[in-house]
């Protein structure tokens, strides 16, 4: 019997508790936007409220000027990020400790990558920075939890590498391109393919991208930034930097952040409008709240309760206090669309020529714990071989909408009929993407014969400029992982292997991280026959102190099966790369066949 498996992620938005009333309401208008909801159903926006914490809101952005500045504010992160950097803006609290955890999340759990804890005080902004391990962040989308006082917030943000052409030649009118930063106006259909031109591959690897999977980020300092100065008079500010100002940018949905200090000895009121540049004619104005004498509040403001087709990326609100006024300006659309596919048969089933695969799939935009949304534009479904599966599935509105308008999410089905004399893997991918822009890639895998995992452990023992007086020699240990595909004889797979310790110097040259490789070889009724591929290093340039050295070079890697469905055995190895190199190792493997039963 065929089974039906969810292999893909299930995002789950985390929810804001509050202890006093009105913060109930805001914790309910927080929770009903949580991705996943059908973009048919309306939900309903809800009027501005004060905003007391003990979390008042977060943010993410690539790092913090001197003047407590978030630089780049946004959702989602090359690789080569250097570090990405979460600030919490803390409210009225007792004077507890903010914890803030990092998570990588995956089809079946999140992985906690480390945590902080930092001491705050009322109205304090704390920070907390991921730094980049190596050269590449791992691909793949994240969460950053921030916990005070019974209060529980989270931000979903993703790093993605360059994201596969799944477009044509065509660009925006503004003459911009995917890398730049995008603004609301003319928005261009970047998936959309011209069927006059060759169907792009988003099963393949873009030409110049590595294909490691990098490392999750790594805990980096911690802390709380400088107090903003409290003006004399009136000053209205917020945003994402929560400081005063003329203009300001909030990045972050699905509230704009408003704080209001009144420094006069009168009450006063705050108002505000949608205004694109004109001029806010008073009658235009509507109310946020009430600011006593000596008093700063803040205030959480939901565009789309006043103004149902403003929360679009771009979008100016002009806020009035007093004859003091401020312009925020909703920040880009940041954040890729989430994607879920349903598969029937699973993930990683064994298939054959002419066995269907029928695909689900749903296309989110996050509600809240990301970037303001334009809404899913294209969903593309791909296989190799194959290209197309179908025709993508496009948006009839050329312009995003807004509000409960907004495509917030869209469903898309296919069926792929696996061909005669197929490859030994079926790979296939959906892609969902925005009108900004941003693309939410998933793949799924079908062998199409029998599926080998394993592990290989080495002992490599290294020596350089044996018999002179600056003979040097240490030994590294390492451990790999091995999946192989084995079909009409024919071996296709690949590895992954990583240092388990080394007694090696590598003060002039660094250490791998990754050292990724493909399989290749035929196999026969009583052995395996191997051959290994080099992939890449992991950063560039990194010393692989021997490992597979040999095999890199063209020696064949025989591993005799044992059992049925086992093959095992140690190999030994030596190689001389140059004339004052020399390895030697040895290597034990244990393979296991994970679906010869099904045969």
């Amino acid at each position: 019997m065929k089974k039906t498996e969810r292999f893909f992620p299930k995002w789950i938005s985390g929810c804001v508790f509050y202890v006093s009333v009105i913060a109930v309401l805001l914790s309910a208008v927080a929770c009903r936007k949580q991705a996943g909801v059908e973009s048919s159903k309306k939900v309903a926006a809800a009027p501005p409220v004060e905003a007391k914490g003990p979390i008042i809101s977060m943010m993410m952005a690539s790092s913090i000027d001197a003047k407590g500045r978030a630089v780049n504010p946004r959702f989602n992160f090359p690789q080569k990020e250097p570090q990405i950097t979460a600030i919490v803006r803390v409210g009225k609290i007792a004077g507890s400790p903010l914890n803030v955890a990092w998570y990588k999340t995956s089809d079946d759990s999140d992985e906690k990558l480390f945590e902080h804890q930092i001491q705050v005080k009322s109205n304090d902004r704390a920070f907390s920075v991921g730094k980049n391990p190596g050269k590449a962040l791992a691909a793949g989308t994240y969460k950053v939890v921030a916990t005070l006082e019974g209060q529980t917030q989270e931000m979903n943000w993703d790093v993605t590498p360059q994201k596969p052409v799944a477009s044509n030649d065509r660009a925006s009118s503004s003459g911009e391109t995917p890398d730049q930063t995008r603004v609301p106006g003319p928005y261009q259909m970047i998936a959309l393919i011209d069927s006059a031109q060759t169907s792009p591959n988003p099963t393949a690897t873009p030409a110049g991208v590595s294909t490691a999977d990098g490392q999750p980020p790594v805990a980096g300092s911690s802390g709380t930034l400088p107090p903003i100065g409290t003006a004399s008079d009136i000053c209205i500010g917020g945003g994402d930097d929560d400081m005063c100002g003329p203009e300001i940018l909030d990045s972050t949905a699905p509230f704009v952040d408003l704080y209001v200090h009144n420094g006069s000895d009168q009450v006063v009121n705050a108002r505000g409008a949608l205004t694109q540049g004109s001029a806010v004619a008073e009658d235009q104005l509507s109310p946020v709240g009430t600011i006593a004498p000596a008093h700063s509040q803040e205030f959480l403001y939901d565009p789309c309760y006043y103004f149902p087709s403003s929360d679009l990326p771009g979008a100016k609100f002009r806020f009035f206090v007093s004859t003091t006024s401020t312009v925020v300006t909703l920040g880009n659309d940041t954040s890729d669309p989430t994607v879920k596919v349903i598969s029937t048969p699973a993930r990683g089933t064994k298939v054959r020529a002419g066995d269907k695969i029928n695909l689900k799939v749903t296309a989110n935009e996050q509600r809240s714990g990301g970037s303001w949304q334009t809404g899913v534009k294209v969903i593309q479904i791909t296989a190799e071989p194959g290209g197309l599966v179908k025709d993508p599935w496009v948006n009839p509105s050329n312009l995003p909408k807004a509000c409960d308008d907004k495509t917030w999410e869209q469903k898309d089905e296919a069926t792929y009929t696996v061909p005669k004399n197929p490859p030994l893997i079926i790979k296939i991918c959906v892609i969902a993407e925005d009108y900004a822009g941003n693309q939410g890639v998933k793949c799924g895998e079908f062998p199409t014969g029998d599926v080998w995992k394993g592990t290989m452990h080495t002992e490599a023992q290294a020596s350089f400029d044996p018999g002179r007086a600056n003979a040097y020699s240490c030994s590294s240990a390492f451990d790999a992982t091995l999946r192989l595909v084995i079909a009409r004889g024919e071996i296709s797979g690949e590895g992954r292997a990583v240092y388990a310790s080394s007694t090696c110097n590598f003060a002039a040259v660094p250490r791998c991280d990754s050292i990724l490789f493909k399989l290749q070889g035929r196999a026969f009724s009583d052995r395996l026959e191997i051959h290994f591929v080099f992939t890449e290093l992991v950063p560039p340039k990194c010393v692989n102190m021997g490992f597979a050295s040999a095999y890199f070079m063209g020696q064949a890697v025989t591993i005799p099966i044992t059992a049925p469905g086992v093959a095992e055995g140690q190999i030994t190895s030596s190689d001389n790369p140059d004339a004052v190199s020399h390895y030697n190792t040895t290597d034990t493997i244990h393979l296991k066949c994970e679906t010869c039963a099904t045969q």
